[in-house]
């Protein structure tokens, strides 16, 4: 199979640089809104004959709260059109009809083969072909996860300038990617994604200066996401006290949030919809005012 320069360069071995994608036209819009969205993973098998109903209830009540769903069937995408995710896409559409839906592709911190990485992203792109009820069911883009940015000029700028590349020659100029190092990252990376997770951790770890921003690092561009928050306390330390304080803290200038009271050391904090689901959402609306 023939590869894009880009990434058959880096298949090869070559050595040559890459200069960054043009900036992704997403930005400007991020930019222009003073809403904060919501980035939900869909790690987890849905009823196909409810499809996420939570989700949706939120979606159909704030029709103005953005969302941005990262789809991820088998840690990856699948080709099994009976697949319950595929089916839910239309659903998720007719309720969140602004919402953006990024296919998860992991990177394995720049180790794993560009090939493999590639082959997921033509995956993605071939459910274009797949009608759900005589809907079709494009997705929006890509979520790289397991980012590696450590920098401009190194082999990870350039892989993943590579990989930004590929994803707009498959899903269009206006495609979103989302990078997740789950940590701050340089600037150089930005032109390169729509989003970047800056933080995805345990609200243990989380503090003030945890997200940071400068005129090339903007806070519109962040994702952030959190884990693990408190199940309980009283007082300052309450749970809704908590939530409502961070979010707050974040809203409405960060691009996109998520919050989840699912604990890491008991379970997969992705794997279900959040118990402080509700309280989370209400908290974000009323910040946000819609």
């Amino acid at each position: 199979m023939l590869l894009p320069l880009a990434l058959s360069a880096l298949v090869l071995g070559a050595q040559t640089t890459l200069a960054a994608p043009a900036a992704d036209p997403l930005v400007a819009r991020a930019a222009a809104t003073s809403t904060t969205g919501i980035i939900f993973p869909l790690y987890y098998s849905p009823d196909p004959s409810t499809c996420y109903p939570e989700v949706q209830a939120v979606a159909k009540a704030h029709p103005k709260l953005p969302f941005t769903f990262i789809i991820n069937p088998n840690s990856g995408p699948t080709t099994d059109t009976t697949d319950p995710m595929l089916a839910c896409i239309p659903a998720l559409r007719k309720a969140a009809p602004t919402s953006k839906i990024v296919g998860y592709v992991s990177t394995d911190y720049g180790k794993r083969a560009s090939k493999l990485v590639q082959a997921d992203i033509n995956t993605y792109k071939g459910w274009s072909k797949y009608k759900e009820g005589g809907v079709a069911i494009p997705i929006d883009g890509i979520f790289l996860d397991e980012t590696n940015t450590d920098g401009k000029g190194t082999t990870n700028f350039t892989l993943y300038s590579a990989y930004s590349r590929y994803i707009r020659q498959q899903f269009g100029a206006n495609a979103t990617i989302v990078l997740n190092p789950g940590d701050p990252v340089p600037a150089e990376f930005y032109p390169l994604a729509s989003y970047l997770v800056t933080y995805e951790s345990a609200y243990s770890e989380y503090k003030s200066n945890s997200v940071q921003s400068t005129a090339s690092t903007p806070l519109k561009q962040q994702a952030v996401m959190v884990h693990s928050f408190p199940l309980s306390g009283t007082g300052a330390k309450a749970p809704a006290t908590l939530l409502t304080n961070l979010v707050n803290s974040l809203a409405p200038n960060v691009g996109l949030l998520y919050v989840t009271n699912l604990q890491l050391s008991q379970t997969d904090v992705y794997g279900a919809i959040p118990p402080n689901w509700k309280q989370f959402t209400t908290a974000l609306t009323s910040r946000d005012g819609i």
